[in-house]
């Protein structure tokens, strides 16, 4: 657990945010912490692309992303 904590901390989400602490309160005004569940889905979608997922949040590829991840943790995605 320590070395995905490590990766965790350090991965670059570009534009000068560092770990997903400072992500979650660069996207989402709010430390880590106090993220929901799709909060994070959408911070786990933006680290499999930064330079695309940032600049594309709306775009459908974010939302089919978004939705396989849901599905993998057990989430019903058929009212998203």
């Amino acid at each position: 657990t320590e070395c995905l904590e490590y990766t965790l901390s350090k991965f670059d989400f570009m534009n000068g945010v560092l770990g997903v602490e400072n992500a979650s309160i660069r996207f989402f005004g709010k430390e880590l912490s106090n993220i929901t569940d799709m909060e994070i889905v959408e911070l786990l979608v933006i680290m499999k692309n930064p330079a695309y997922y940032q600049k594309n949040p709306d775009s459908e590829l974010f939302e089919i992303e978004r939705k396989r991840i849901l599905k993998k943790l057990g989430y019903n995605t058929s009212h998203i």
